[in-house]
């Protein structure tokens, strides 16, 4: 969500999410919202960090209320989402918004920073070429009328289909 309708998460991380709550100051004001949903919530959710308050800035009019959850297990973060966002509605909630998107499939690598040296390698230049074959090269835009497609090189798709075979990709380099 842009800045114009919340505040930032200062301690933002892969385990946090912000819920936006639009109140209807006809039906409950903000303060009554977070004085009668903070306990319950935090008593049903005790595994998550749960913080309320009314935001002041931008539009809409209503003042909206910023949930924020955060835990270890994103799995459980989206459930919280999900009864959150129900709860709010059966409140009298108008309007909800999340940042809180589907999980990614990710993949780490500890790098060998000793070999990597000898081999007169950064880790950027390591970070780029995993890109390459995992994202492919970005070549433009292609216009189609209205349309813009976006115009990606990358690897064959039957080499994705059984996963990507990371370890036989090599970097040549320069003896020394």
């Amino acid at each position: 969500m842009p800045n114009l309708f919340n505040e930032s998460i200062s301690n933002a991380s892969d385990h946090t999410g912000q819920v936006v709550v639009r109140v209807d100051n006809d039906q409950i004001t903000s303060k009554a919202l977070i004085d009668r949903m903070t306990e319950p919530l935090r008593e049903k959710f005790n595994e998550a960090e749960i913080f309320m308050k009314t935001i002041v800035q931008g539009p809409p009019a209503g003042a909206p209320v910023t949930v924020t959850v955060a835990g270890e297990s994103f799995s459980k973060l989206i459930d919280v989402k999900e009864t959150l966002t129900n709860e709010m509605k059966d409140k009298g909630a108008s309007l909800i918004t999340d940042d809180v998107n589907q999980p990614v499939k990710t993949i780490s690598f500890e790098l060998n920073r000793e070999r990597m040296a000898e081999d007169g390698l950064s880790a950027q230049f390591v970070s780029r070429q995993l890109g390459l074959v995992t994202e492919g090269i970005p070549l433009g835009t292609f216009q189609q009328g209205t349309n813009d497609i976006d115009l990606v090189v990358k690897q064959d798709t039957g080499t994705h289909q059984n996963g990507l075979k990371l370890k036989r990709n090599e970097c040549a380099c320069e003896d020394k």
